[in-house]
């Protein structure tokens, strides 16, 4: 009887005295796994960064030429240089279900895709920037033969009004979708 209470007593001491060793091991678990998502996160950012298109005017040009591409592909490559955001946005504006059935839309929209991503023009009117923060007129934008400079009415639809912000001094996302 007195073993069992001797036994019973150093289990106690044993479990009391472990326990915060492994709530302290489960923290620091947690901790380390808490910082290897942010790590991870911040290391998938500056991937997107380093992918976006380099001026503002790059990314008006690659939405276009996406465009006038079509297909899914294109389509999903198109919604990576949204932010969650401006996607879920971008998406609404057109009634569709996501940012990549929107773009699908836009696509069916392109009536001649080799002027439409050949012969854009973004002029420095349309784009104003503030730091690492862009307003663009995609509503002003035009489209002209480059050996008679007339202007021709736009081969599919106009980007919209957008917010590029430059990630990590790369590359330039769409955070924020009006429609023309």
């Amino acid at each position: 009887m007195v073993h069992q209470r001797m036994f019973a007593a150093g289990m106690a001491m044993i479990v009391g005295c472990a326990t915060p060793l492994v709530i302290d091991s489960v923290q620091q678990g947690a901790a380390a796994q808490a910082q290897r998502q942010v790590d991870s996160h911040s290391a998938d950012e500056l991937q997107l960064a380093r992918e976006l298109p380099g001026t503002p005017p790059d990314v008006v040009a690659a939405f276009v030429d996406l465009l006038a591409e079509g297909g899914s592909v294109a389509a999903q490559e198109t919604c990576l240089m949204f932010s969650t955001q401006a996607a879920t946005r971008f998406a609404a504006d057109h009634h569709a279900l996501n940012c990549v059935a929107a773009v699908q839309q836009l696509q069916a929209q392109v009536t001649d895709p080799d002027t439409y991503a050949n012969q854009l023009s973004v002029p420095d009117t349309a784009w104003t920037q503030v730091g690492s923060t862009t307003s663009l007129n995609g509503c002003a934008l035009s489209w002209s033969d480059p050996f008679s400079d007339t202007s021709t009415p736009a081969p599919g639809p106009l980007p919209g009004l957008w917010t590029l912000v430059q990630l990590d001094g790369e590359g330039w996302q769409i955070t924020s979708y009006e429609p023309c």
